[in-house]
């Protein structure tokens, strides 16, 4: 599996598809924004928001917040995720796979450490995104019956975002590489 993801990287880590990726992804945070408001629920999350956006929380959280969202909220919850924020965590666990590498193979060619985690952690964060996803839909369409998803889905946001800052300090350091390589 690792073989094909270094093959895919090394093919198409160019400077043009990771700022198509780019690109989506602000599409993506644009859409995302905005879509419950296209939908006619303006306000269907109420004044929670979504709990994919918060960084740490237990299963009566989710619950509490999902208790207070409008009806319609509890119905595009599922339908957002399955149309926009599933699509979104691929776009972005690829196109942050592909900036590593391409950053990486310019910072630190002859070291080959590196190869693993900015192939993984890209894609181990965007599998993180869609058990979150899941999770949350499952306890929207089985609310107020409690759910296996509300014990889940907080582990999985805490995991995707401790691998999105995980993916940023891996840019990062892979950035001060590369400005040190080209100071020298």
């Amino acid at each position: 599996m690792l073989a094909f993801l270094y093959r895919f990287a090394e093919r198409y880590a160019t400077g043009r598809n990771i700022l198509i990726g780019l690109g989506l992804i602000v599409f993506f945070n644009i859409v995302l924004g905005q879509l419950p408001a296209w939908l006619g629920a303006p306000d269907a999350f109420g004044s929670s928001g979504p709990p994919d956006l918060w960084y740490s929380y237990e299963g009566e959280a989710l619950y509490t917040a999902i208790g207070q969202w409008s009806e319609s909220g509890r119905k595009i919850y599922p339908l957002n995720s399955l149309l926009t924020d599933n699509l979104y965590a691929l776009t972005y666990g690829v196109t942050y796979l592909l900036l590593l590498w391409w950053l990486y193979s310019k910072s630190l060619p002859e070291k080959k450490w590196w190869r693993p985690w900015v192939v993984i952690l890209p894609l181990f964060t965007a599998l993180m995104d869609w058990v979150e996803n899941f999770s949350i839909s499952k306890v929207c369409a089985t609310y107020p019956n409690h759910s296996i998803g509300a014990e889940i889905a907080p582990w999985a946001s805490w995991l995707k975002w401790n691998g999105a800052a995980g993916v940023l300090l891996l840019f990062l350091l892979g950035l001060g590489a590369l400005v040190v390589g080209k100071v020298k």
